[in-house]
C-alpha cells in the first residue's frame, strides 16, 4: 500500500503580519485561498489562486510545490512534475517536493525517476519512513523484490509502535513484495496483521490477491467484494472478471 502526498501547513513554515488590505493581495493570502479550495475538491480554482501567488512571488518554492498537488489531483500529472521541478530548483532541499514528484512519476509508470526522487527525499530525510515505503512497492514493481524488502524492513524499524496507520501500511506493502515472491504463509502472516491493527479496504484487496494466488477463490470473492464497497476500483474490476 502506498503514502500518498505530502501536504504541508504554509502558516507552519511562515509567520507573517500584515493589515487586511496587504493581506489581500499578498501571495500568502492566494495561496491560501487555494488550499481552502483544493479542500473542497475545487481544483481548477485552486490552480487559479496558485497562479496568481506565482504571479506574486514568481521565486517561492512553496507557491509551485501548492499547483504541483493540486494539477495532479487535477489529472495533470505533466503538469505537476514541471511545477514540482521548479519547486526543487528554487528550494534543492525541499524533500517534500523530491517525495510528492516520486509519486506522480510512479503513477505514470516512470519507475526509475520515481526510485530517484524517493532516494533524494531520503538523502534529506534518512528517517522518511514513508518515501523508504513507496520507493519498496516501486521496486517491486522493478523486479528487486530484495531491495524492496530492504526498503520495507528499513521504513519499519523507524514506526513506533503506536503509529498504527504507518505500521499496517508497511505490513500490506511487505505482503505484496512476499505474494509477488510466492511466499504466501509469510504473506498471509503480514495482511493478517495489518487488518488486525487497521482494517482498511486496500488491505482486504491485497488479502484476496493473497487467497487468489493460493487457489481459495471462494475467500477471494469475499475480500474483494469488502474491498469493492470499500472504494478499491481494482478489487471492483477483478470482480467482474471472476463474475463473467
Amino acid at each position: 500500500m502506498k503514502f500518498w502526498s505530502g501536504v504541508i501547513g504554509v502558516a507552519g513554515a511562515l509567520l507573517i503580519i500584515l493589515s487586511a488590505a496587504a493581506w489581500a493581495e499578498s501571495p500568502w493570502y492566494w495561496l491560501d485561498k487555494g488550499i481552502e479550495y483544493s479542500s473542497q475538491g475545487k481544483y481548477r480554482k485552486a490552480i487559479r489562486c496558485d497562479t496568481k501567488a506565482i504571479e506574486l512571488a514568481p521565486d517561492w518554492a512553496w507557491a509551485y510545490y501548492y499547483r504541483a498537488i493540486d494539477y495532479a489531483d487535477a489529472g495533470r500529472s505533466d503538469d505537476a512534475i514541471d511545477d514540482y521541478t521548479r519547486a526543487v530548483t528554487l528550494d534543492p532541499e525541499f524533500r517534500d517536493a523530491y517525495y510528492n514528484r516520486g509519486i506522480v512519476y510512479d503513477e505514470m509508470g516512470r519507475y526509475g525517476d520515481a526510485v530517484d526522487d524517493y532516494t533524494r527525499a531520503i538523502d534529506l530525510d534518512p528517517a522518511f519512513v514513508e518515501a523508504y515505503n513507496n520507493r519498496g512497492l516501486i521496486r517491486l514493481q522493478m523486479d528487486d523484490y530484495e531491495g524492496a524488502l530492504e526498503d520495507v524492513a528499513r521504513a519499519a524499524s523507524l514506526v513506533g509502535t503506536d503509529e498504527t496507520h504507518h505500521l499496517s501500511v508497511i505490513l500490506d506493502t511487505r505482503a505484496n513484495i512476499y505474494r509477488e515472491m510466492g511466499r504466501y504463509d509469510e504473506a498471509m502472516a503480514d495482511i493478517e496483521r495489518a487488518i488486525a491493527l487497521e482494517e482498511n479496504a486496500a488491505s482486504y484487496y491485497t488479502r484476496g490477491l493473497i487467497y487468489r494466488d493460493m487457489g481459495d477463490m471462494e475467500r477471494t470473492e469475499v475480500d474483494f467484494e469488502r474491498a469493492c464497497n470499500g472504494g478499491v476500483t481494482e478489487a471492483c474490476a477483478t470482480l467482474e472478471e471472476l463474475y463473467k
